[in-house]
């Protein structure tokens, strides 16, 4: 028993002790003799003292935590590799006026404007301008001009739609000089001899100007054309097109489908005109229907474009298959392809006078119904960069060139089209080949065999044609020469370029209608423009250094040698 208990019981003995003092008088009353008062006797006042623990002799040393492993079960996304940050280059500055001037012999002037914009963003506008021409030349009347100009625009909404438009305008110049006799033994009238080509060019364009969350591309355009020459020839041309293309898949492995819709119409007419006693006039319309979709799967080092052309062509139904597989080998060293494709070849007056500017002036148009089925191999190892292509090629309407000698104009030498059924068996390979850092070496090869239906020959068209170029750029020492880092040379260094040409002889018809082939073309040129500063260049053209003067016209031999020199001018 505690202390406690102990006062506790000290305490009711007290009480009972005072209650025996009273007197009891009867059953139900009870009588006191004194008043009741009780107290409590004293006591010693108890305090715990309780013991404290021995000082912790271990305070100043470290404790080592055991702690059990566990295994984390949230799922982290796999990391984001990004590059570190590595020095931006120096971006190229931004010109928006370029000039362009220079003086040649024989007797030829050239000038060049361009002006385009830099501080609208949402509009995007140029003005182009161009004259070159060649006064005289060393045979009489070899003369031409050329004169383009050309403004552009193109206006971005902020609802993800772009509007643009362009303007075109040629006017082309050029005699008649190839002659069967001498001209000082003939009569001829002047107008007779001369020939221009005024085109006028236009179009109108809608599409999304940036990428869409849906993948989803789409563009409509709308094209037409004037072209007109000096003896009452006229043509216009209109064609509208649309085209949607829908991107599938992620990554690298996104499947291209497009889908190309539109038409063309064509129309041709030749004024009745009356040169020299002869009269010549003709006239066509030609109306072109083409839907063409293809879809491209890329699997890896594998891709394979599959569609299909087809259309109404001059009231003909025609479809033609637009395949070609291919595979990368060794990261693309190797790329061996194979395919078919085919096409409808627009044939207009305004093209073919393009390539032959010695054209009659009511010739027979249709397009040519052009298969091709073809294997090459392409690719890139390290500093060098090939495509060899070969195959057959089945043609409908293929245009050859005769020279006309149907009535009086024959003094001179003009071509009228023909057309033919011809396969055509070709080989064609490109090669550049950087061997140093700022020299490249390159060429085009194209090889074709003829094989014709009516005619005995592909007249004026070329069996073999090459293109061979070495370029390299000389920097001086000097501040100006030395870029800032990750920034570019603009100034004080040499261009260097050096460029053959070789066409062999192509066959045509004389004015007994031998079939005769002409001697073939080599077309050396030599090249150097100096940049002083970042805004100011000269520059020195040398054309056919070797002064080859044969003909790839019957009667119409190319221009000798010819050069020019000048200056450039952008700010």
């Amino acid at each position: 028993m505690n202390n406690i208990n102990r006062v506790i019981l000290w305490c009711l003995l007290l009480a009972f002790c005072q209650i025996g003092t009273a007197q009891i008088i009867d059953d139900t009353q009870t009588e006191f003799l004194k008043p009741f008062r009780a107290k409590l006797a004293k006591s010693k006042k108890f305090e715990a003292a309780p013991l404290l623990p021995k000082l912790d002799t271990n305070a100043n040393k470290k404790l080592n935590y055991v702690v059990p492993t566990h295994l984390s079960t949230l799922a982290y996304p796999a990391p984001v590799i990004r590059p570190l940050a590595m020095p931006k280059a120096k971006d190229a500055p931004v010109y928006s006026f370029y000039a362009k001037a220079g003086f040649g012999y024989p007797l030829s002037p050239l000038v060049e404007l361009s002006y385009y914009n830099k501080d609208i963003n949402n509009l995007k506008f140029g003005l182009n301008a161009r004259h070159h021409s060649v006064i005289q030349g060393y045979l009489p009347n070899q003369s031409f001009t050329k004169t383009h100009f050309d403004a552009n625009a193109t206006y971005f909404t902020q609802k993800n739609l772009a509007v643009g438009a362009r303007f075109e305008f040629n006017f082309n110049t050029n005699r008649f000089y190839g002659f069967t006799d001498s001209i000082e033994t003939i009569t001829i009238s002047e107008d007779s001899m001369r020939q221009r080509f005024v085109d006028v060019k236009g179009n109108i364009n809608l599409f999304n100007s940036t990428i869409n969350k849906a993948n989803f591309n789409y563009r409509g355009d709308i094209d037409f054309y004037s072209y007109s020459d000096a003896f009452g020839s006229s043509e216009f041309s209109l064609t509208p097109n649309i085209m949607i293309e829908k991107w599938f898949g992620k990554s690298k492995n996104r499947h291209p489908l497009r889908l190309n819709v539109g038409l063309n119409y064509l129309s041709f007419d030749d004024v009745p005109i009356t040169i020299d006693s002869t009269t010549t006039t003709a006239t066509k319309s030609i109306f072109l229907f083409y839907f063409h979709p293809t879809f491209t799967v890329n699997a890896g080092d594998f891709k394979a474009r599959l569609g299909v052309n087809l259309g109404v062509n001059e009231g003909n139904f025609f479809i033609h298959p637009d395949v070609e597989l291919s595979y990368s080998i060794a990261g693309g060293a190797f790329i061996p392809y194979a395919g078919a494709v085919g096409q409808v070849r627009q044939n207009s007056f305004r093209s073919l006078t393009y390539y032959n500017r010695f054209l009659v002036s009511n010739p027979e148009l249709h397009h040519t119904n052009y298969l091709e089925l073809f294997g090459g191999l392409k690719g890139s190892i390290k500093k060098i960069g090939y495509d060899v292509k070969a195959g057959y090629a089945i043609t409908q309407n293929l245009p050859y060139f005769l020279n006309d000698t149907s009535d009086s104009l024959a003094q001179f030498s003009r071509f009228r089209p023909v057309y033919d059924t011809t396969g055509i068996v070709f080989v064609r390979g490109t090669l550049d080949f950087r061997l140093l850092k700022d020299l490249v070496v390159g060429g085009t090869i194209g090889y074709n065999i003829y094989n014709t239906k009516n005619y005995e020959k592909a007249f004026h068209l070329p069996t073999f044609e090459s293109n061979f170029f070495i370029t390299y750029n000389m920097y001086f020492n000097g501040k100006k020469s030395k870029p800032k880092k990750g920034g570019r040379r603009d100034s004080n260094y040499l261009s260097l370029k050096a460029e053959l040409f070789v066409n062999a002889g192509v066959p045509y018809l004389d004015e007994t209608n031998t079939v005769k082939v002409l001697q073939g073309l080599y077309d050396f040129s030599f090249n150097i423009r100096y940049q002083v500063s970042p805004n100011f260049a000269l520059f020195a053209d040398l054309n056919n250094i070797i002064h080859n003067q044969n003909q790839r016209w019957y009667l119409y031999r190319q221009l000798g040698f010819n050069g020019m020199v000048g200056l450039e001018l952008k700010f």
